[in-house]
């Protein structure tokens, strides 16, 4: 018997706060590419 065994992706979560004075532009953006880089949703 062959058994077909998937991967199961675990997910986790993790609550992150960024506080402070935001100087610059191009904050939001930059935040937004470097969470679909890493495969952040949320």
């Amino acid at each position: 018997m062959v058994e077909n065994k998937k991967a199961v992706a675990r997910k986790s979560w993790r609550r992150v706060q960024v506080s402070g004075i935001v100087q610059g532009v191009g904050f939001r953006p930059t935040v937004y590419r470097l969470a679909l880089k890493h495969g952040l949703v949320g």
